[in-house]
């Protein structure tokens, strides 16, 4: 059986699965393919495209806490059934097996890059700057991402900034933020329905970005990347 194959069908799912069909079928014969046709295309759709994986491993990462408990103390948090869907989906997606170890999908796609002889200073520069506590508009700005990938990347923080979970289900992020009463409670308790509060993320916690001043995201210092 397929990891992500439970054996079982839902009917809103399968209504999604209809209502996108066609949409699908023009993103499956976007012309954009036929175009890759050298390595000079091949390299330059990758110089982009990374910034979308990049962008994926953050909204997986915001379902993951959103949807589980990955803050101190922690407690049972979300449907047993999403925790164990979205858990399985970053255990592949973060930690990947492969011939010499395990390897996120993104640090994957970085190896492909360079095999391939396509440009990793950009993704590297952003991802040192993201590391270094930048927020990441003005990382974006500062390393000038290629101007498609910005715009994307800018759609996905606006939802990050205010879509609610069941938004983020389909396929965008929203980021909570825990209130602050001076009573000992968990970060995972859930605000109550309607209320979306940012989370505010306690110093070493996490390498994982965080919402910082001004709705721009931040992120822990970590070591920086090599590219």
């Amino acid at each position: 059986m397929s990891r992500y194959d439970w054996g079982q069908r839902n009917a809103e799912i399968e209504h999604l699965e209809e209502r996108i069909s066609e949409p699908r079928r023009r993103v499956i014969g976007h012309p954009m393919y036929a175009a890759l046709d050298s390595t000079p295309a091949i390299r330059t759709f990758m110089e982009h495209h990374v910034f979308a994986v990049w962008d994926f491993m953050s909204l997986l990462k915001s379902l993951q806490r959103t949807l589980t408990c990955v803050e101190l103390p922690w407690v049972p948090t979300g449907p047993t059934g999403s925790r164990r869907l979205i858990n399985d989906i970053v255990l592949v997606e973060e930690s990947d097996e492969r011939h010499d170890g395990f390897i996120s999908h993104f640090e994957l796609y970085l190896d492909g890059m360079r095999e391939a002889g396509a440009d990793t200073s950009v993704i590297g520069g952003f991802i040192d700057r993201i590391r270094g506590g930048q927020p990441v508009l003005d990382a974006m700005e500062e390393v000038k991402v290629p101007g498609p990938a910005a715009e994307f990347m800018r759609i996905t923080w606006g939802f990050i900034e205010g879509a609610p979970v069941h938004a983020l289900r389909r396929g965008r992020r929203q980021v909570g933020r825990v209130r602050r009463d001076g009573q000992s409670r968990s970060r995972c308790a859930r605000p109550p329905v309607g209320r979306h509060p940012r989370r505010r993320a306690q110093p070493g916690a996490c390498v994982a970005p965080q919402t910082g001043a001004r709705g721009r995201l931040r992120s822990q210092r970590a070591e920086p990347m090599p590219h």
